[in-house]
């Protein structure tokens, strides 16, 4: 018991904030606050956000110029290939899925229109767009234009936002603007460029990538308190949302329907779509193979980490399931490091849902591109997803003033969310070696061992 509650403190701690939050909250509604206290109650809250914030460039930059300079080696050949088109491709379904459950279920909405689910399946490009009559193509523009910034220093601080404008003529002309937000797609291809080029030159590299070694395990170790600090900022927000909120059931409703549709969507993507993917590849039971795996659960609940699994999953494939250990040893640790999160785009949406903003097509599309690189440099970082969450709302610049809503969840949802990475991660290495049976050779071609950052 004693092992148990040590392991598990920081959640015990979390939950313990939240039943306090929200008990205090309740009791206290009916007295009467001024804004200058209500403020005070937030304020711990709110430096707890700022503080996640404030950390998710520092941290994601060096992390994804690290993850590229690391693939030398282990990515060449035919394997490295086919399991970064595999994680590509299941990371592609797991955002559709995403988005459709989101905008069926809409948990942001509530209770009060589930009535209207129907009506939801008839969205369209049109009518997802903010604004109907802005065109296409400088959509398309501002993509490609904050992709491949003018200033590096500028992308940290401004977006390029192309607007149609009338001139003294009265005739019509696009002008470039700077949106005050962070460019972070820029920012991911310029680390990804950077990443290559110290690759590229490795006798005049090496004293560059340590540190960007020390200034990401410096920012790791910083967040590591920030998020200690976590439950104090739960109960700061839970209870100065409880004491402001008008209808606590509506509230309650979206949580809800929030939690319902992350385990949709991992439902379907983990445990229906991946396994008959692997059925019709590998013509053999993929739950069979998933139960030989199951020996993982234990200590993926207890401790919410892939890593901590990571020995028991690779004797199961390699004991259990005949998996042969060069796949294991090599695809295993890739997985970890570049299987996008499978709620990151779900929570994204739910908060925006709580806004009242309905996303574009580009929107989404810039999201999921941005999301599936950052996730990279996000992995082995603690409380990851809450970093993807904040880095989509610096891209689309809405408010996170329900961000307690995803926050104060995120210790439940994340074990739900390990282990289906833990499936899903299983049964494409075991797409893998059906492919390595087919050509031998393949397994053969010489990998680097891919380290994991602790902290998975």
């Amino acid at each position: 018991m004693g092992s148990f509650c040590q392991s598990n403190k920081l959640s015990i701690a979390t939950v313990a904030a939240l039943a306090l939050g929200i008990g205090g909250g309740v009791v206290m509604r009916s007295w009467s606050w001024s804004e200058d206290t209500l403020g005070l109650i937030a304020l711990p809250g709110d430096i707890y956000t700022r503080m996640l914030k404030m950390l998710v460039l520092p941290l994601i930059f060096p992390k994804l110029i690290l993850a590229v300079t690391a693939l030398d080696g282990k990515l060449s050949g035919k394997l490295g290939a086919l399991l970064i088109v595999s994680y590509f491709l299941q990371n592609v379904v797991n955002a559709f899925l995403s988005i459709m459950a989101a905008f069926v279920i809409q948990p942001g909405v509530g209770y009060s229109h589930l009535n209207d689910i129907a009506t939801n399946l008839s969205y369209s490009p049109s009518t997802m767009a903010n604004d109907t009559s802005f065109p296409v193509s400088l959509i398309i523009i501002d993509l490609f234009k904050n992709m491949f910034p003018e200033n590096i220093v500028k992308t940290m601080i401004f977006q390029t936002k192309s607007v149609i404008a009338e001139s003294d003529t009265q005739d019509k002309e696009i002008q470039e603007t700077n949106v005050d937000a962070t460019n972070n797609l820029g920012m991911v291809i310029v680390s990804i460029t950077l990443g290559f080029a110290l690759r590229g030159t490795p006798k005049t590299s090496t004293g560059v990538i340590s540190f960007f070694e020390g200034l990401a395990s410096a920012f790791t170790k910083i967040i590591e308190w920030v998020v200690n600090f976590g439950p104090i900022g739960i109960l700061s927000l839970v209870w100065y949302q409880t004491l402001k909120i008008e209808d606590i059931s509506l509230t309650l409703s979206q949580m809800g329907l929030y939690i319902l549709t992350i385990l949709i969507v991992l439902l379907i993507h983990a445990w229906v779509f991946m396994p008959l993917v692997f059925l019709l590849i590998t013509r053999h039971n993929p739950y069979r193979y998933m139960y030989n795996i199951m020996e993982v659960l234990p200590t993926v609940i207890t401790t919410s980490s892939s890593l901590a699994a990571l020995p028991i999953t690779s004797r199961c494939l390699e004991e259990k399931n005949k998996i042969n250990p060069k796949v294991v040893s090599f695809a295993l640790p890739i997985g970890t490091t570049i299987n996008m999160l499978p709620i990151a785009m779900v929570s994204i949406l739910f908060l925006m849902q709580l806004e009242g903003i309905t996303p574009s097509t580009s929107n989404l599309f810039v999201m999921c591109l941005t999301l599936t690189f950052v996730a990279v440099g996000a992995a082995g970082i603690p409380q990851d997803n809450l970093i993807l969450v904040f880095m989509a709302v610096s891209i689309l610049g809405f408010s996170t003033k329900n961000i307690v809503k995803v926050i104060s969840i995120e210790w439940f949802i994340d074990r739900f969310s390990c282990v289906s990475k833990i499936m899903v991660d299983g049964l494409i290495v075991g797409i893998v070696h059906h492919f390595t049976e087919e050509d031998p050779e393949a397994v053969e071609e010489p990998v680097k061992h891919v380290e994991t950052d602790p902290f998975i």
